[in-house]
């Protein structure tokens, strides 16, 4: 590539390559774009620019999986105040605990012991000033929260919804200088409504 014209056409190329818009309305992907320039040390003058553009389509392969961007939890339901919060990991616990034992022939037996009936979710989210005053004011309040857990899409395009009554446990934070601040809140769902 010549010199003289190299950042020009690579300043030409980005900003066309950064207005195009990639993704199509209702499909989610992630893009990411790489651009190194190399000096050539060859009796040849000049640089080599490389360009690494790469789209990653987020779908699942049976087409019935869930994809996690659509996954939210909705506090306040029904009530003034109602908000909603964007998922961005989500960890649940529901059913049976097993107590393990052996018996005289020295096989492992289970036994079911403690029943998580309606589940325990453990959510990451991304910290507002907002979210931190509500959920704060669901924990003080020390009584249950109705609430939605709404699940990525079925294969007709409706969101799986779950409507449980909640109550908020711990919440931990984590952020650091170059990052968003997020949160961790475990919510018990008591029953539903």
């Amino acid at each position: 590539m010549e010199e003289a014209d190299r950042i020009a056409t690579e300043n030409e190329l980005l900003a066309r390559i950064t207005a195009k818009d990639w993704i199509p309305t209702g499909v989610i992907q992630l893009e990411n774009k790489t651009w190194s320039t190399q000096i050539i040390e060859d009796p040849i003058y000049g640089s080599k620019s490389v360009l690494r553009f790469s789209i990653k389509d987020i779908d699942t392969t049976s087409g019935n999986g869930l994809i996690g961007a659509d996954d939210k939890l909705e506090l306040n339901s029904g009530i003034a105040g109602t908000f909603t919060i964007q998922i961005l990991n989500l960890q649940t616990n529901q059913g049976f605990s097993m107590d393990p034992h052996f018996n005289d022939k020295r096989e492992k037996i289970y036994d079911p012991n403690q029943l998580v009936k309606f589940g325990e979710f453990t959510i990451t989210y991304e910290n507002t000033n907002a979210i931190q005053t509500a959920i704060k004011a669901i924990n003080d309040s020390g009584s249950t929260n109705n609430g939605k857990y709404i699940r990525g899409k079925t294969v007709d395009g409706t969101l799986q919804t779950q409507q449980f009554s909640f109550l908020v446990g711990s919440t931990s934070t984590t952020g650091n200088y170059g990052d968003i601040e997020r949160a961790t809140t475990t919510f018990y769902a008591t029953g539903t409504w």
